[in-house]
């Protein structure tokens, strides 16, 4: 499962996330930033931050974030 947060530009956010409660294995779980928006379909758009944990199981639906180069 990949969590996703999208913080348009058009209106700021006030609250705070607590990173704490959404990741469960902290060994396998990284920030992202997106640097292209190629995944606009998707609303991940450029300087987006991703939450990727590496050992959730896929399911149908999901997005999957492979690293190249």
């Amino acid at each position: 499962m990949l969590y996703v947060f999208l913080y348009p530009s058009d209106f700021s956010v006030k609250a705070s996330l607590n990173l704490n409660q959404l990741v469960k294995n902290t060994l396998a779980t990284f920030l992202l930033r997106v640097d292209r928006g190629d995944l606009v379909k998707d609303c991940i758009y450029s300087n987006d931050r991703l939450i990727v944990d590496r050992f959730l199981y896929l399911l149908h639906g999901c997005l999957v974030v492979v690293a190249v180069g």
